[in-house]
């Protein structure tokens, strides 16, 4: 018979709507994991466990004791006394169950962009590829990569040159120069060298210490050429700056056969200022243009509809710049 404090406790449980909560599969009080076998529960709180084979200790619950068994993370103490059959069934299922928590978050990803999603099953292979080396693999050293990959793709960016050169010799090629400043306020000068082939990054130089002087810019191009090949070059491309403009007028009493091109994006660059600076409703258009992007990427929500409405295209950002592409 139940008594009536027994009963009195049932009545007000139901009348309150509390009911007894569920463990969650896998919790201590349940231990539905078939590795639990191997282990003692020592407390439930920090979910510490002591291991049969080893007597190690491990907090965290049943999840980080199989990483224990299969030994194969580095925060977790591998057990030395684990027999190999054991140690190969754990190895398993901590491959299976990362399969399955990559699966989740690989299908989340599918729906948001299908690039990340490209990424993770990159992921997924690399693992697939990995687990068949099986147990006590070891990656290469980063000396190893460092040293044998880097004479791997230096020795085929210069085969590639070497097609771009016979192009060169044949049909001729320019030279074109960038200016930029990095965010640590460094001035870097890229030249780059175009033909029908296509167009290959020769060089780059740190000119923060250097003055840019006509003379200055003209022993660095001249630097360039002379390294390249006069014979073949047909013309150079900078910017129309006044200090780019007497530099060429040396260059061209020196080499007689180049010509000095003034780049087509930095003209239409500052044209487009002028517009902005002198015809009121560029100059209105560009600052709505401004506020509405800030308003829109300081807001995570806003971003999502962007993302949502424009396929993952991003709108222009405001920012501080010289090319024209981006007006």
């Amino acid at each position: 018979m139940t008594s009536n404090k027994e009963s009195r406790n049932a009545s007000s449980t139901a009348e309150s709507g509390a009911s007894t909560p569920t463990p969650a599969k896998n919790a201590t009080g349940m231990k539905t994991d078939p590795t639990w076998e191997y282990c003692v529960l020592l407390d439930p709180i920090t979910r510490k466990v002591k291991c049969k084979f080893c007597e190690s200790e491990v907090t965290g619950g049943i999840y980080r004791f199989k990483h224990n068994l299969a030994g194969n993370h580095n925060n977790v103490k591998m057990c030395l006394a684990v027999p190999d059959g054991i140690k190969i069934k754990m190895v398993d299922r901590v491959y299976k169950l990362q399969t399955k928590l990559l699966q989740k978050s690989q299908e989340v990803s599918i729906e948001d962009d299908n690039s990340t999603a490209t990424g993770l099953k990159s992921f997924k292979k690399m693992f697939e590829y990995a687990i068949k080396h099986g147990i006590g693999f070891k990656p290469p050293t980063y000396h190893e990569i460092r040293v044998k990959y880097l004479d791997y793709y230096y020795g085929q960016i210069n085969n590639d040159l070497e097609e771009h050169r016979a192009v060169w010799r044949k049909l001729g090629y320019t030279i074109m120069t960038d200016g930029w400043t990095n965010r640590r306020r460094r001035t870097i000068l890229n030249f780059l060298v175009n033909s029908p082939k296509g167009t290959v990054f020769l060089n780059s130089i740190d000119a923060s210490d250097i003055t840019k002087t006509a003379d200055k810019i003209f022993k660095m191009i001249d630097d360039i050429i002379e390294e390249v090949g006069e014979e073949n070059v047909v013309q150079v491309v900078t910017n129309n700056a006044a200090n780019y403009k007497a530099a060429w007028e040396l260059l061209m009493e020196k080499r007689t056969k180049l010509y000095w091109t003034p780049c087509a994006a930095h003209c239409i660059d500052l044209m487009l200022e002028d517009f902005e600076k002198k015809i009121p409703l560029h100059k209105d258009t560009i600052a709505k243009g401004k506020k509405i992007t800030t308003y829109i990427y300081a807001r995570t929500s806003l971003i999502s509809l962007l993302h949502k409405f424009t396929n993952n295209a991003d709108l222009i950002r405001p920012a501080m710049t010289r090319f024209a592409t981006s007006y």
